[in-house]
Order: structure tokens, then sequence, then C-alpha cells
């Protein structure tokens, strides 16, 4: 069974909380359970924001990298 269409072809689903499971929602009218899925958005978010720090790093290493291969060493003359 699924829910009826509105006026624009979108089903017209009453979303709640499932009476009998915490963790998922399901529509009042066809009875469809949907689950819940927080903790992988957390995760995504977490691995982007550490691929992020690892690029900085990388392009702060390189950097330091190229800037130390041009500095010449400056040699001191010494007076006998």
């Amino acid at each position: 069974m699924s829910c009826p269409l509105n006026s624009i072809g979108q089903p017209s689903c009453h979303i709640t909380a499932h009476p009998d499971y915490p963790m998922q929602k399901f529509c009042a009218t066809c009875k469809q359970r949907f689950p819940e899925h927080k903790s992988l958005g957390i995760v995504q978010i977490a691995i982007i924001f550490f691929l992020v720090i690892l690029s900085f790093s990388f392009l702060q290493q390189r950097l330091l990298n190229k800037t130390n291969s041009n500095v010449e060493p400056i040699h001191q003359k010494v007076s006998l």
C-alpha cells in the first residue's frame, strides 16, 4: 500500500516517530518505516575534516621543503 499523491504528484506522507522502534520513523498513512542513520553523517563529516587537515599538512610540508631548498648557505670568511 502506498501513500496517496498530492496535487503536484508527491506522496502525501505523514512522517512521525515510530512508537515501537525509537530509532525509526514511519508514515502514518502507508505504514512504511524509515530507518535513521545519524551516525553515518557524523562519520562522513569526521572523514572529510581529517582529509582537509591532512592535505593542509602535506601542503605546508611541501612549501617548507621548497623554501629550504632555495636558501643557499652563507659561508663566513675567517680572517687569520
